[in-house]
């Protein structure tokens, strides 16, 4: 797997570029929220060990995870150096769309559990 952004050949837009090289990786992607969690952690604390500590997983487990991550969207998502960690260009983006993506998933959640809730309470009424 590639490390890297890929530069967009000339003549081709950024839609036509992915959707000639990555629709299918796109199409098969796993990433899981529990791997965007992890990774927002890691950009925030910019550390596997204090984002391993805050999270209560083994730093080797969550290295582990983001090289996954990595593997399976082909880019290299953080610059590993003696003082921690920070997000590439492509870390960044992602970084992005994974705080809209588990916002998302948590309002999902908490809406759900409200109807439920309120449906619970008609119930009894």
């Amino acid at each position: 797997a590639s490390t890297r952004l890929d530069p967009i050949p000339t003549g081709l837009s950024p839609r036509q570029y992915r959707q000639k090289y990555y629709n299918g990786r796109i199409m098969s992607a796993k990433m899981t929220i529990r791997q965007l969690r992890y990774f927002l952690r890691i950009v925030e604390l910019r550390s596997f060990s204090k984002a391993a500590a805050y999270l209560h997983v083994a730093q080797p487990a969550l290295g582990l995870q983001v090289r996954k991550l990595e593997e399976e969207l082909g880019v290299k998502l953080l610059n590993r150096h003696s003082r921690g960690v920070m997000p590439t260009e492509a870390g960044l983006l992602l970084r992005e769309h994974a705080t809209i993506i588990l916002r998302q998933v948590e309002r999902a959640v908490g809406e759900t559990l409200e109807h439920h809730a309120h449906v619970q309470l008609r119930a009894a009424a």
